[in-house]
């Protein structure tokens, strides 16, 4: 009969806090650990099971449709989940009883819904991305459950109308639609804003805080003189000599002269004596060409446009609208519409302006 010794030895693998039960035959140390496995799973499943007499080896994945997999592992009632990696689970040299538990959460996906409520303008150069905010996409399961969800893409092209955006999401789509305006690159606009010798409205815009493409459209109506020489539509300009900037002003109501200023160029447009009524004024500056350009229709006349070649100096003030920002110099009537655009209109959309 050969020597039979039997104890307790403890494991090479340190991560496994159990002692194993080996056998000391005369032909050397051989382990004789043993151990059950028992398999909790609900909609997982375990493949390439391998069990040897050291060790527990497989591969857990839920089921068909199914995320959002947990397992746990405890070995002799000690948790091991640690042993479970990139959804394998290795478990070298144990004595005891395994219990794994997999739980897949996540039943497969049926179906989307996408409630799209919107609360402002968009724009046809709007990303799809800004549409979010106003965008509420819930996945709907197999189980019935549901819940909210916001890793979805949208695909789809914004133009003026009605648009219909599709969004995507675990292999699901659905869509909702938006109304798109045009942008129009206004950066300023004021409408049917009546002025009484009572000073200008500060835009906020720094316009001319640096060289750049702009177009300005007016179109007001002046009601005559009252206390006040200088009857200011719009003006943009430096507080001290030599005033150099931007403006729209009649110096003298009774010179019959309506001025615009670009930098320190000006040009004279004539007016009727003492006149009162419409005047349409579109002003474009393109930045490539450094010159101003400006169109003016007063009441039925025909328009009358120039350029003013000055060179552009950087102009700290805010635009204002109906006088300037003192109060000194008014605008006496009403300014039915002033629009500042970011780029220069084309000379189809001045004529329109002007026609209408």
């Amino acid at each position: 009969m050969p020597l039979e010794i039997k104890g307790l030895i403890n494991p090479t693998n340190t991560s496994v806090p159990t002692a194993h039960l080996a056998e000391i035959h005369d032909g050397g140390l051989e382990p004789t650990d043993s151990f059950t496995v028992t398999k909790n799973l609900t909609h997982a499943v375990i493949r390439n099971e391998q069990i040897t007499n050291t060790s527990y080896y497989a591969n857990v994945e839920p089921e068909t449709g199914w995320s959002g997999l947990t397992v746990t592992i405890k070995v002799g009632g000690v948790d091991m989940s640690n042993l479970y990696q990139s959804g394998t689970i290795n478990i070298p040299k144990v004595t005891g009883n395994i219990v794994i538990t997999a739980v897949a959460a996540q039943a497969p996906l049926s179906s989307i819904t996408a409630v799209y409520t919107q609360s402002g303008t968009v724009y046809d150069t709007d990303s799809l991305d800004s549409l979010k905010s106003d965008l509420v996409v819930t996945a709907n399961y197999e189980d019935g459950t549901s819940a909210m969800v916001s890793d979805y893409t949208l695909s789809g092209t914004l133009a003026e109308g009605t648009s219909t955006i599709t969004v995507s999401y675990g292999g699901k789509t659905a869509t909702f639609n938006v109304m798109v305006t045009v942008d129009e690159g206004i950066i300023y606009q004021l409408q049917n804003r009546t002025f009484a010798n009572d000073g200008g409205v500060n835009t906020g815009l720094l316009l001319l805080g640096q060289d750049r493409s702009f177009t300005i459209l007016c179109d007001a109506d002046f009601a005559g003189q009252q206390s006040s020489t200088i009857w200011v539509l719009m003006k943009c300009m430096n507080p001290t000599s030599p005033y150099a900037g931007l403006s729209i002003q009649r110096t003298d109501p009774t010179a019959n002269i309506l001025t615009v200023q670009w930098m320190t160029g000006k040009k004279n447009i004539n007016l009727a004596n003492s006149y009162t009524g419409n005047v349409k004024i579109a002003l474009t500056h393109d930045i490539s060409s450094g010159t101003m350009t400006y169109y003016v229709k007063v009441g039925s006349n025909s328009v009358v446009s120039d350029t003013i070649a000055s060179a552009y100096q950087t102009i700290t003030t805010n635009v204002a609208v109906g006088g300037n920002l003192s109060g000194t110099q008014v605008w006496n009537g009403t300014i039915n519409d002033f629009a500042i655009y970011d780029h220069v209109l084309d000379s189809t959309d001045i004529d329109e302006f002007m026609a209408g």
